[in-house]
């Protein structure tokens, strides 16, 4: 039976940094609001959010990252100032380009901030208590409740031709991938009209080979015309009759007139080729704006970020619990 421990975030501030009064890392107390801060700085950048406050009020405080500083007094996780530091900055100069090596990046730089202690088949209530480079807490069966106990659980690293799972069945996520330079492709057809649960995994093809899916490709390309194609950067050459898009960077398009890629269209402007600034959807060849915090979504397309909508307004979940051994607390006098 799961034990359900309560907190509130603010025992954040009952604790300052890890490190001296002259270390120039980042103080724990401040890590996940100036996380938050990058991130939105980031999503501006590359055409996820139209503007900072509009991304600050649909982007929600990483729980795992609560959850994380408010174990290292617990010692469930360990913190690194400078190493929050230079993931911040990462954050603040990262490209936009969709690939892998650009998610492993922020990935890698990020693990070394909060590094968790609790070892695999252990109880856990967020990724960032698990120790090891690539592992999370599987809360299977929680349902999306929060502070609901989890498992640590280590993330495999398949190689070629090894089996890899397609879809999770009945398991909060999975916790095995084929390497990077590999993808799980699926087997040929059974005819029983259900998808198959289990692939093979099968080398990405290269600029030119036969592809019948994106992640057939490489890093950085892309299967169209049922072949891989290299994405183009910022005003580079690119293949505008591509409908799948040959422009790496995730707010570029390719422009019909000069074949160069170029910055995608925003809210109120044609659609091309149906793409738009990640910000918008393409509604009747037009960029439509997805609505932000506080606005009606009723007809429309998907709310902004984190956002949900909620009686047909976008609304975002502010309240963070850190959870800690022990029941949940009473309600504030007066509610």
């Amino acid at each position: 039976m799961n034990r359900v421990l309560w907190g509130s975030l603010a025992l954040l501030v009952t604790f300052a940094g890890c490190g001296e009064e002259d270390d120039p890392g980042v103080e724990a107390i401040d890590y996940a609001q100036q996380e938050r801060d990058a991130i939105c700085d980031y999503r501006v950048r590359c055409g996820f959010s139209t503007d900072r406050d509009a991304c600050l009020g649909s982007v929600e405080r990483s729980r795992a990252t609560i959850q994380a500083i408010g174990g290292i007094d617990s010692e469930r996780v360990d913190y690194d100032p400078q190493a929050a530091l230079a993931y911040i900055e990462l954050l603040e100069e990262a490209g936009c380009e969709a690939t892998i090596a650009n998610a492993r990046e922020l990935e890698a730089a990020s693990a070394e901030v909060l590094q968790g202690s609790i070892a695999a088949g252990d109880p856990c209530f967020a990724d960032t208590e698990c120790a090891g480079e690539r592992s999370i807490c599987d809360q299977t069966g929680c349902g999306g409740q929060i502070c609901c106990e989890g498992t640590c659980a280590e993330i495999q690293t398949l190689s070629l031709g090894s089996a890899c799972p397609l879809f999770p069945i009945d398991v909060d996520r999975l916790t095995a991938f084929c390497e990077d330079t590999a993808y799980c492709a699926p087997p040929p057809d059974d005819g029983s009209g259900e998808p198959p649960a289990m692939g093979t995994c099968q080398p990405r093809a290269d600029n030119g080979e036969p592809c019948d899916r994106n992640e057939a490709c490489l890093d950085g390309q892309r299967c169209a015309m049922e072949q891989c194609f290299v994405l183009s950067t910022a005003g580079q050459p690119c293949n505008p009759t591509l409908t799948t898009g040959s422009c790496v960077e995730a707010n570029q398009v390719c422009d019909m007139g000069s074949s160069t890629c170029v910055d995608a269209p925003g809210d109120g402007q044609p659609c091309v080729f149906g793409e738009c600034m990640p910000y918008a959807s393409c509604v009747e060849d037009v960029c439509v704006r997805r609505p932000a915090q506080g606005e009606s979504c009723e007809g429309t397309p998907p709310c902004q970020g984190n956002l949900q909508c909620r009686d047909g307004i976008c609304e975002l979940e502010t309240v963070v619990f850190v959870c800690l051994e022990g029941e949940p607390p009473p309600p504030p006098e007066g509610e």
